[in-house]
């Protein structure tokens, strides 16, 4: 998971990441003071815990962009190719629901982000 924090010195953002599911998880792996090295001012400081908050990955979301796009091309030329030689019209329309498939996966990846960052972020430490 993709973590950050504020500087104390000088404000900007300390991003790192952790394979953790919450603050406590983080409080266990490190304590309940994280030490963190902030590039900008080239300080080394502790960090309490709940001043950590998790970010989206973008990497999950880019893998979710590329299947939704490159899912939904192939799943219409698909269609539009198995629905040419198709009389009834209940048989197009069951064929067109596939079309839902890659937005469906989009979204799974993208709310599953969403849960885990909220359900880091909602955890107090202490």
């Amino acid at each position: 998971m993709n973590l950050q924090t504020r500087c104390i010195s000088c404000g900007a953002f300390i991003r790192f990441r952790q394979n953790v599911v919450d603050r406590f998880a983080l409080a266990k792996k490190h304590g309940a003071k994280v030490e963190l090295h902030c590039v900008q001012c080239n300080s080394v400081k502790a960090y309490s815990v709940n001043d950590i908050k998790a970010r989206q990955h973008k990497y999950w979301r880019l893998i979710g962009v590329f299947i939704f796009v490159v899912g939904t091309i192939s799943v219409l030329f698909t269609v539009i190719g198995l629905a040419a030689g198709l009389n009834s019209i209940y048989a197009i329309e069951a064929l067109a629901g596939f079309v839902v498939v890659p937005y469906l996966i989009y979204e799974g990846i993208k709310s599953h982000q969403e849960q885990r960052v909220n359900y880091f972020n909602a955890k107090r430490y202490g």
